[in-house]
């Protein structure tokens, strides 16, 4: 599965980094930067404590995406039922929210201004890397494909096999005869993928080199509280696509045929969590 629903799931389901503090390397930062061993060894406990807190709502969320899986799966979930099982998602997700602000705020009190500025550096020149190995290695990869193009070939339709939801479209094709249907389902997964490629590259911008609010060290609860609101809104309108899916999966099948259509719905959504 590409990156985009992989997002889309980690954004709905999980809490992970792009939750705390959207600073890269940053144990690696106060580690380097921080010079009086005490603070720094105190800081980095505050930094261990967090992940755990992270781990353990995320431990919560699979069980979550569980039930999800089954009302998504279920004919008879209704729009009200999937309305209520988002808002027991989001009430959750609001208090882990608060609590990785408050650990933010008490975080930065005790790193000094000269300490943050070189962290958020540090930081900064991590993304830089990262990106420039992704680079080098599609350079590569399209070097290969050149030298060797049979070899490519054959990646490529390796490939195909791992893009969104091919066992769902798939299904369609071999479940549904009806080309009018068919164009409507997989026009609505298309449109998922695209919700999903959005809210990655919404993601990606939440970070040290293109967000000021990150990068302040002053910035205030409201300011960090309104930056949560903020992807919160997107996992909404995420939610709201997937669930669009289901309906339009249902009104366009019939029961035999949604069962092997949503059976192969989930079996890529597992993919994409792995």
């Amino acid at each position: 599965m590409i990156v985009g629903t992989i997002a889309l799931l980690a954004m709905l389901f999980g809490g992970g980094l792009i939750d705390t503090f959207f600073v890269a390397k940053l144990d690696k930062g106060v580690k380097e930067y921080v010079l009086d061993k005490e603070r720094q060894k105190e800081i980095r406990a505050d930094i261990k404590s967090t992940k755990k807190y992270i781990k353990q709502f995320n431990k919560g969320r699979k069980s979550q995406f569980k039930d999800f899986q089954e009302m998504l799966g279920s004919r008879d979930a209704t729009s009200e039922e999937f309305d209520d099982f988002y808002a027991e998602l989001h009430t959750s997700r609001v208090e882990f929210q608060d609590q990785l602000i408050d650990d933010r705020i008490v975080l930065t009190q005790k790193i000094q201004e000269d300490e943050w500025t070189s962290i958020i550096a540090f930081s900064v020149d991590a993304i830089d890397q990262r990106e420039e190995k992704i680079d080098t290695k599609n350079q590569k990869a399209l070097k290969k494909a050149e030298d060797n193009p049979d070899k490519a070939q054959k990646k490529a339709a390796k490939a195909e096999k791992k893009q969104p939801f091919f066992k769902t479209r798939q299904a369609i094709t071999d479940a549904v005869g009806d080309v009018e249907k068919q164009t409507i389902m997989i026009t609505s997964l298309d449109n998922l993928v695209l919700a999903s490629q959005e809210l990655e590259r919404q993601i990606r911008s939440v970070n040290v080199r293109n967000n000021d609010v990150i990068v302040r060290r002053d910035a205030t609860r409201e300011e960090v509280k309104q930056l949560a609101q903020e992807m919160n809104k997107l996992r909404r309108s995420g939610f709201e696509q997937l669930v669009q899916t289901h309906m339009i999966i249902k009104e366009n099948t019939d029961q035999s045929q949604w069962k092997i259509i949503m059976k192969a719905l989930n079996k890529d959504l597992n993919m994409a969590v792995r």
